[in-house]
């Protein structure tokens, strides 16, 4: 048994193997305008975000401490199979350290680092950090 398919008023049903074949076309038509205002509206969004990234500093800053976010968690879990090959090995922290840079570099962060004279180059160190933010991470 077919499907029956309603037509333009709620009285009269056809089985969709009786409908003409100009009528699936126009479905398809009117599918196809939907879509293309569906892109039309995500294209003007698109736009729309990319002004406020140019216009407002409060949005840039979301916009890049999102993106920073995101990316420490793929690079902080993209390097643990990598890490799985030497457990325990000091030069794991290597990995996750050059994402952390490569993160700075794609959102334009620069670092000023004071204080190198105080630090040794033969021996080994613990610096302690007091996290205030998720920005501590680099």
């Amino acid at each position: 048994m077919a499907s029956l398919c309603p037509e333009l008023t709620t009285r009269h049903w056809i089985t969709c193997a009786q409908r003409a074949p100009h009528d699936v076309g126009h479905d398809l038509d009117r599918e196809m305008s939907v879509m293309s205002g569906t892109a039309e509206v995500l294209g003007a969004a698109l736009l729309f975000l990319v002004f406020l990234y140019h216009v407002s500093i409060v949005f840039r800053y979301y916009v890049k401490f999102t993106l920073f976010l995101f990316l420490s968690l793929v690079g902080a879990t993209a390097f643990i199979p990598l890490m799985l090959v030497r457990p325990r090995h000091y030069k794991n922290a290597l990995y996750p350290a050059w994402g952390a840079r490569q993160v700075s570099k794609l959102l334009g962060l620069q670092w000023e680092v004071r204080g190198m004279e105080n630090a040794v180059n033969d021996t080994g160190c613990v610096i302690l950090i007091n996290h205030q933010s998720a920005l501590d991470l680099l």
